[in-house]
């Protein structure tokens, strides 16, 4: 029986336009630190939802290869800590429900999952935005 990781890098990296990706994604999973992730629970907007008690996010992207990161990291991170949420996506949103099952009830595991969640979508969107701000700079060079 194949492991979820393996099924999805099969389906998601076969394609040569991903290759990229897959060589610049770290592998096994290297854990961020807070000073490397901009972190910030009192702005990360996660909801508590009720029976059983859980905390639940959406998280929007500009593309699929971030959508794709986007998963990767989370599954990555799940793999390491043994914690697993629900992560469903549909076209360019990934949402997110998480909390503990022997108890029906968010715990500290819940909330550092949704801040290492954060983290990643940052970095993501911290990328993204270095990205276009290089791509804008060569089209400015190449113009003067």
């Amino acid at each position: 029986m194949k492991r979820l990781i393996d099924l999805f890098e099969e389906r998601f990296f076969e394609d040569n336009s991903l290759k990229v990706l897959k060589e610049n994604l770290p592998y096994p999973y290297e854990k961020k630190t807070d000073r490397d992730l901009p972190i910030r629970t009192d702005n990360s907007k996660w909801k508590t939802k009720e029976n059983p008690e859980r905390l639940c996010k959406k998280f929007k992207f500009s593309n699929e290869v971030q959508v794709m990161k986007f998963i990767r990291d989370i599954i990555l991170y799940e793999r390491k800590k043994k914690h697993h949420g629900k992560v469903t996506f549909e076209q360019l949103v990934v949402s997110i429900e998480v909390y503990t099952h022997g108890i029906d009830r968010v715990t500290e595991r819940d909330t550092e999952y949704a801040k290492e969640c954060d983290g990643i979508f940052e970095s993501i969107r911290t990328e993204m935005q270095a990205k276009q701000k290089k791509e804008k700079i060569k089209k400015k060079e190449g113009i003067e």
